[in-house]
Parts: structure tokens; C-alpha cells; sequence
């Protein structure tokens, strides 16, 4: 028995974020600044908002191919639910990527690198 294919998809499109998300966790705890904090919540809501999105995506594809009508399926989730999927991406590679640059500027600013 083969693994879903929903289950690899999802393997490789969150690993990424999750490596970051554990990197933004160790930055977080040695540093202890908001721009630390910052890159690590920006790649856990890019996790979650993965996540979330492809459980919806996968719950939708079961049901368009069990019954042949998705318009059903894409009803039963709430209109929030598919924004704060998408949100969450959008917002946290954005959260992610001012905190890298804070940490990166603060870093040469005491190291003395221009």
C-alpha cells in the first residue's frame, strides 16, 4: 500500500517552511530580539497556512471524485476559513521576510560589516 499522494504533496510543500520555521525557533532562542521572533512566526503561519490549505484541497478532491460535486464540498468549508488559509501564507512570508532583514541589518550594525 502506497502513501497518499495528497500526504507526499504535502511532505514537500510544508518541509521547507517547517526547516525555516525550526531555524526561526533556534535564531529565536539564541537572540531573543523581535526580528527573531518575527522570521520564526512568519514561517510557523506559513506551515499552518499550508497545512490548512491542502486539508481543504484534499478534503474537496475525495469529495469531487466520490460524488462528481464539488460545488457541495467547497460549501461545507466557511468563506473565513479559505481566506485565513491564504492569509496565512501571504502574511507570514511577509512577517519571515521583514524579520530576516531586521536581524540581518542589526547583525552587521554590531559586527561592524557595512
Amino acid at each position: 500500500m502506497s502513501p497518499s499522494p495528497y500526504a507526499e504533496f504535502l511532505l514537500i510543500h510544508t518541509s521547507p517552511f517547517a526547516i525555516l520555521a525550526a531555524v526561526g525557533g533556534i535564531l529565536f532562542f539564541r537572540h531573543r530580539t523581535v526580528a527573531s521572533g518575527l522570521f520564526a512566526l512568519g514561517f510557523l503561519a506559513c506551515v499552518l497556512g499550508q497545512i490548512s490549505g491542502q486539508f481543504m484541497i484534499a478534503d474537496v478532491s475525495k469529495t469531487y471524485a466520490a460524488h462528481g460535486d464539488v460545488i457541495a464540498a467547497v460549501g461545507s468549508f466557511p468563506r473565513w476559513a479559505w481566506a485565513l488559509s491564504g492569509a496565512a501564507d501571504r502574511v507570514g512570508i511577509w512577517m519571515a521576510a521583514i524579520g530576516a532583514a531586521m536581524h540581518l541589518r542589526r547583525q552587521r550594525s554590531t559586527t561592524g560589516i557595512a
